[in-house]
């Protein structure tokens, strides 16, 4: 620092979180040298004061003053501060126990002196060396410990009472809860927020600053190289997120901080009530209580009589033996009088819940509400039963695991159907129950492909980087991360996950493919080139196989029809199924982009697709070709563009007129315009192909259906009947049953029926066709039976649906 071109008089002081450390002794510092303070201090972190929250939250600031000379009358030494540095202590946090920084010294407004770097000079800084005696963390703790970096950014259209033509000086504020524990929260502050006027833009990148008031020193306040880059919008709720509406954004105010990256878009204001527990709650929590105290007695008589219950890998007692144990145990407890006592003992407890859950204190008049009341109490107290059995019966502590019944195959496909009949709750649920038995980042891929079919992009993303932290060479995931990073303008990270996925497996045709459309997008034409020529000789490979049937085209059928999965991602040479059938031959680079964009569609990446169709169109082939025709309607028909979609189908079956895929892509238009007859003529056309088309199980489905509503029972069963040995699942059985019911061939329905009940237990329609089955064969108490299980399915729906929108409190369930 340059004062009055003088030696002179300084000390440094040293502060951290409000308290002062220490003063260094007052050295002259000389003109055009350094100066060495030897100056050490050093503060103690506990649980109440300076704690490892303050240590990421606070700097440690170091503010450097000169010592004037006493006058004669004057007790005290006068001093003026020459500027300030802030030393940030984030590394002890990251596991350092010792660091060195050289920090800038920032002047101090209206001082008398100026920093060197304007009169040409070297900027003033201080070398600072941080150590503690021991780690502040051990790994286990490091590991196991979450640093939260949030950054308040800006406010837009903030409300015009905030112009300062019509207020006094203000201070802007922003504030925010963070949980520390379950029990403890913090309150973050920012303050010191600028109010600009209109017209005015932010600049960028700008630096972060410290969550503190204002320093002396204005430049010491941003923390050092940590900047606010410009983020896209593109994926935010709410409006004025486009370009177009920056300009509606005329006044800002910022503040920013370290840590936790938070964008503000709107304040809400909580308010927290604490309600007593309602006493239909506690009436159910008595019921299940008994339900458990009944239970341990049971399986204490139980165990007296036939030793222990549960013997983990004991083989499961056969029908007979089970029947006869449940015979004997039933007569010792009417014999020894305890079935009595049971009996009294849930007496208060079902009274219980008549009166104060289901509101019943009169007797019933109407024998018919009486019998209806009677069916609702049985089916809420059997889940009411089975629910409090879940939670007590155990083996060993541990909690007994049944065994499902659908492996993860079945799943997928029940889920992909699901989505077929957008049915988007119960592919949801699919989706999950399939993570819940196996995490592989196969399965989170195909879950990530089911979020992008939703637009759900933030979820998607989510979705494949979990598959990659799982297994981080799993190419179809980064290929996936790649293109969501391209999609949400972070073109370095894109480029990243793309060139992992091509050095990780350099024989996929469809990562070279990708990069070189990634290439073509950033304007990069000397790098796509190198991809796309890397991709046509991988494919100049993989066509010396044994050609197919030409006239064929691997197309996948259905909206929301997931016909793809991960591995279709990543084609090597052993795994050249999905494009084996494109139409032969075809310029090597035309075939990179069939098969880029057969896998777009399989996972519902349409802009890329669109990419890709219009390479094909520079390809030397004398103009569009049939696949381009075939590719493009069935990209029309995902975005909903029915119309076009049928002249670009027109197009396509000019030239491959026996093309099952084709052909159904046509009848799923037709079907979803609510044309049924011209569905039937493609459907019942593509199963006459001798070739199946790539996907038929959508086909069966549809086209049966319809027979269904048509009344022509016989070919509606035909159909289900294949689509139940092809691809099995609850909806194939189910048509079938009820085929078979309208046909008067009870035994087969009830069989089929069954198969659907097996399969999805929770479905009402299978519970009310057994019912009909049942009263149609005089089996009145089954029908009975089957008939509260059809409530119980359309109750839980429609409390599932309750909780969605809201329509009232019905006092039962």
């Amino acid at each position: 620092l340059d004062t009055k071109g003088e030696p002179f008089l300084s000390f440094v002081r040293a502060e951290f979180n409000g308290t002062v450390l220490g003063d260094s002794q007052k050295l002259d510092v000389p003109l055009d040298d350094c100066v060495n303070f030897s100056f050490t201090c050093s503060f103690q972190c506990s649980e109440t004061e300076h704690t490892l929250n303050d240590l990421a939250k606070e700097p440690v600031i170091l503010t450097v003053t000169e010592v004037f000379p006493k006058e004669k009358k004057q007790k005290q030494d006068r001093t003026s501060v020459l500027g300030q540095a802030v030393l940030d202590l984030i590394p002890l946090l990251h596991g350092e126990s010792r660091f060195s920084s050289t920090v800038t010294l920032h002047p101090v407004p209206e001082s008398s002196t100026e920093t060197s770097t304007q009169t040409g000079g070297v900027t003033p800084t201080l070398e600072v060396t941080v150590s503690v005696p021991e780690l502040l963390l051990s790994d286990s703790q490091l590991s196991q410990s979450n640093l939260l970096s949030v950054t308040v950014e800006t406010a837009y259209s903030v409300p015009d009472a905030w112009n300062p033509a019509t207020l006094p000086p203000s201070i802007y504020t922003a504030a925010l809860q963070i949980p520390l524990t379950a029990e403890k929260e913090q309150i973050l502050l920012f303050s010191n927020g600028i109010l600009k006027t209109g017209g005015e833009r932010e600049t960028a990148p700008r630096p972060k600053k410290w969550p503190l008031s204002p320093r002396l020193a204005p430049d010491a306040q941003p923390i050092p190289g940590v900047f606010i880059e410009r983020e896209p919008t593109d994926f935010e709720d709410g409006d004025l997120t486009s370009v177009e509406d920056s300009s509606q954004c005329p006044e800002a105010i910022y503040a920013e901080s370290m840590y936790i990256c938070v964008s503000l878009s709107n304040l809400n204001y909580c308010m927290y009530i604490t309600y007593a527990e309602p006493v239909s709650v506690q009436a159910v929590r008595e019921y299940q209580a008994q339900i458990e105290s009944v239970a341990s007695q049971v399986l204490d008589q139980y165990q007296q009589m036939f030793g222990a219950a549960f013997v983990p890998g004991a083989e499961p007692l056969d029908p007979a033996t089970t029947e006869q144990r449940k015979s004997r145990i039933y007569g010792e407890l009417n014999c020894s009088g305890k079935y009595f006592a049971f009996k009294e003992q849930m007496k208060y407890a079902v009274v219980r819940i008549v009166r104060e859950k289901m509101l019943r204190t009169k007797a019933f008049t109407d024998p018919e509400q009486l019998q209806a009341f009677l069916s609702q109490l049985y089916v809420f107290l059997v889940d009411e039963m089975h629910a409090a059995l879940n939670k007590t019966l155990s083996a060993n502590g541990e909690e007994v695991q049944a065994q499902t019944l659908l492996d993860c195959c079945q799943l997928k496909h029940f889920a992909r159907e699901a989505q077929l009949n957008e049915d988007y709750q119960l592919a949801a649920h699919y989706y999950q129950e399939r993570l819940s038995q196996d995490q592989s980042p196969s399965h989170w891929f195909d879950y990530g492909a089911f979020h992008m079919l939703m637009a759900d992009y933030l979820k998607a993303e989510e979705c494949f980087q979990t598959a990659v932290a799982i297994h981080q060479e799993h190419v179809p995931s980064l290929l996936m991360c790649g293109i969501l990073a391209e999609m949400s303008r972070r073109y370095r990270d894109a480029e990243t996950f793309l060139e992992r996925a091509t050095s990780i497996e350099p024989s996929s045709v469809v990562a070279w493919t990708v990069f070189g459309l990634f290439y073509l997008a950033q304007e990069n034409p000397i790098r796509a080139e190198m991809a796309f020529l890397k991709a046509t000789k991988l494919q100049a490979a993989l066509t010396r196989l044994p050609e197919v049937d030409s006239t064929q085209t691997q197309v996948e059928g259905g909206q929301g029809q997931e016909v793809g999965d991960s591995e279709s991602l990543s084609n090597t040479p052993d795994e050249t199924a999905h494009y084996r059938r494109l139409p032969l031959p075809l310029p090597n680079l035309c075939v990179c982009v069939c098969v880029c964009v057969c896998v777009c569609v399989c996972v519902y990446v349409l802009k890329m697709a669109q990419r890709a169709l219009a390479q094909e169109l520079l390809c030397p082939d004398g103009g569009p070709s049939s696949w381009y025709y075939l590719s493009l309607a069935h990209l029309q028909f995902l975005q909903g563009q029915y119309s076009s979609a049928e002249i670009s189908l027109q197009e396509a079956l000019t030239d491959h007129f026996q093309n099952p895929d084709a052909w159904a892509l046509c009848g799923h238009l037709y079907y979803l315009m609510k044309d049924n007859k011209q569905a039937v003529k493609c459907y019942e056309r593509t199963l006459d192909f001798v070739t199946d088309s790539s996907d038929p199980h959508p086909v069966y489905l549809r086209l049966a259906s319809i027979y269904l509503q048509n009344r022509e029972y016989e070919k509606a069963k035909s159909t289900y009947l294949r689509a139940c040995r092809s691809s099995p699942s609850c909806r194939t059985w189910l048509g079938l049953g009820i085929s078979c019911y309208r046909l008067g061939e009870m035994t087969e329905a009830e069989d089929a029926l069954t198969e659907a009940n097996i399969l999805n237990n929770q479905n009402p329609e299978v519970w009310a066709y057994l019912a009909l089955v049942c009263l149609q064969t005089g089996r009145k108490l089954e029908a009975e039976q089957s008939y509260k299980y059809t409530l119980q399915a359309l109750l839980q729906e429609i409390r599932q649906l309750q909780e969605r929108f809201g329509f009232g409190n019905p006092c039962f369930p």
